[in-house]
């Protein structure tokens, strides 16, 4: 995600932070050689004079903009989907860490305690869930948290979050079977982790749930198709202005194109992409005092981007 202080005016107009310019630049550029060779040949291919009516493609670009629309806001909705779950996600983690310590109140959160354990995997949690969701290893940002014989067998699992959280659901039994919890804690704080649960198996349908490829496919399809044929159609109108307003048109509609493509899949690591691993650090800041640590600093932006 962009982070930091926006550009504004002039900057913003020639900012190349977080542009989706250089995934389109191939595009782009055909498009532009195009409309450069139709301008210089006046529109005639092959001794014949080609001609497009203005108005077909004004007809054309209203369908494109309503269909882009579609497009764009259903890649946002999944992007904020993401969002909503990973919110979701950090603070039932704060919930459940205040409900242990109101059931607990004489608890020491050290590793050697179950309630430590449980914190400390509760850290751990949102590591894993971002790793496995970018298919990235976990083990650097685990091993502080974890015991090393349970992040090894966390990494052996097909979901290690869900399995991780398995795990802390046993020593929530562990401790009401040794008396240090009563039943009506260890049902309440099992909601807790229930609430949890829902989150990581939303944010896994999320990533396994991509926009249909077909739908995608025809909308780029006839993109391209659209603004290789425009330049035909504005060449008598516009003459030599015929590359800048292809090039315009271009940039808007591939543009929009790819930004929806970006955020389609918010778990990423593109400049766009939700800042997970700012999430993570975030939770590590709140639970680290819990356990007697100094809360880490937040993590600062790479070249103006978290991620």
């Amino acid at each position: 995600m962009i982070a930091g202080d926006r550009p504004r005016g002039l900057h913003l107009l020639f900012s190349l932070r977080g542009s989706i310019l250089g995934d389109i630049a191939l595009p782009l550029a055909v498009v532009v050689a195009v409309s450069i060779l139709v301008t210089l040949s006046h529109g005639i291919v092959f001794g014949l004079k080609l001609h497009m009516d203005v108005a077909v493609f004004g007809m054309l670009g209203t369908m494109l903009a309503i269909i882009l629309g579609f497009r764009t806001n259903a890649s946002y909705d999944r992007y904020r989907e993401g969002r909503l779950l990973w919110g979701d996600l950090m603070a039932g983690i704060r919930s459940f860490t205040r409900a242990l310590s109101g059931y607990l109140p004489d608890a020491r959160f050290d590793a050697s305690q179950p309630e430590g354990r449980i914190v400390r995997g509760l850290i751990a949690l949102p590591h894993l869930l971002r790793h496995e969701l970018r298919s990235t290893d976990p083990r650097a940002d685990v091993i502080p948290w974890l015991d090393s014989a349970l992040a090894s067998q966390l990494m052996g699992t097909r979901f290690p979050a869900s399995s991780l959280l398995e795990q802390l659901s046993r020593e929530l039994h562990d401790m009401a079977q040794t008396g240090r919890l009563s039943e009506y804690a260890r049902v309440a704080l099992e909601q807790e982790f229930t609430f949890l649960q829902r989150q990581l198996s939303g944010c896994d349908r999320l990533q396994t749930t991509p926009i249909p490829f077909a739908y995608s496919l025809l909308v780029h399809r006839t993109i391209s198709v659209y603004l290789l044929l425009l330049p035909f159609g504005v060449v008598d109108g516009c003459g030599i202005m015929t590359p800048v307003v292809c090039f315009m048109l271009a940039y808007t509609f591939f543009g929009l194109e790819a930004v929806g493509t970006q955020i389609e899949e918010p778990f990423g690591i593109q400049p766009n992409d939700l800042p997970l691993a700012a999430l993570c650090r975030g939770v590590e800041i709140d639970l680290a005092p819990l356990l007697g640590l100094p809360p880490p600093g937040p993590l600062a932006p790479d070249n103006g981007v978290l991620l």
